[in-house]
């Protein structure tokens, strides 16, 4: 039986990427993982191989389009097929959230680039790759709750990932008859490393006292949500999204001003 191998884009740091990529290699999946820097991608690989299973690594900025369009074609030439992808990198930094008046070009540039272009161009490439070899592959897509009720204050990151949704109902829509399937995650507020170090505390207080759950979503819970979607245990699933927010969105619209006093800083 031909070993199934998953590129994974976003798969170092401290938190969905990483979570997704160990939780893969336990299931006996090999990876190919993608991230912004060759110290993360080493570790990646360290942890991952230490499970007895493949992984190879690929450092690119994923915000560039020249480094972007070179992904694909480099795992094939390692791994020899694609079986799986999942886009998981993205993100906005806190120095570019404000009022929607006052965002600047250059924000809604880089935030497109880091969390729908690069997604357009490595599913375009593998699922060429895959109607090619016949492959009856899966991607799953991370969105995000901001593409939901509102994206207050951070309205280029709510409008991207908004745009990956629709994507990947597209690509499901043209790619079923392949038996290739295309979903979407959207997390929530997630316990991550970076997220933590960015929030501290405020993070986990307000989540307690907003979500159902009263709690944080932990990277684990998104990294099975999407390890489950790439299985075959969702073989009649795609053009889905899976909602993975502790109950967040079951609330009411979304408030950045929580955080963002609209004015400032965070």
């Amino acid at each position: 039986m031909e070993k199934t191998t998953v590129l994974i884009c976003g798969a170092g740091g401290g938190g969905i990427g990483i979570a997704t990529s160990l939780t893969l290699a336990r299931k006996g999946v090999d990876v190919v993982a993608v991230d912004h820097t060759q110290e993360l991608v080493d570790e990646t690989v360290r942890q991952v191989t230490a499970l007895g299973v493949a992984c190879h690594g690929i450092a690119a900025d994923l915000r560039d389009p020249a480094e972007r369009g070179t992904i694909v074609a480099r795992a094939v030439e390692m791994v020899g097929t694609i079986h799986g992808v999942a886009n998981i990198a993205g993100g906005m930094a806190p120095t570019q959230w404000g009022r929607f008046e006052g965002t600047p070009d250059e924000v809604w540039r880089t935030v497109m680039a880091l969390n729908l272009d690069y997604v357009f161009t490595i599913c375009r490439d593998a699922a060429a790759h895959m109607v090619e070899r016949k492959v009856a592959g899966a991607f799953v897509n991370i969105a995000s709750v901001s593409a939901l009720p509102s994206a207050t204050f951070h309205a280029p990151y709510g409008a991207a990932k908004a745009g990956v949704i629709a994507l990947t109902r597209s690509m499901a829509a043209e790619l079923g008859q392949y038996g290739i399937r295309a979903n979407v995650v959207a997390p929530g507020a997630t316990k991550t490393s970076r997220a933590t170090g960015l929030l501290g505390e405020r993070m986990e207080a307000r989540y307690s006292e907003w979500n159902p759950l009263g709690r944080t979503t932990a990277p684990q819970e998104v990294a099975d949500s999407i390890a489950f979607l790439l299985s075959g245990k969702a073989s009649g699933i795609t053009g889905a999204m899976l909602t993975v927010d502790s109950g967040m969105t079951s609330r009411c619209a979304l408030g950045g001003v929580e955080y963002f006093d609209g004015r400032s800083n965070w």
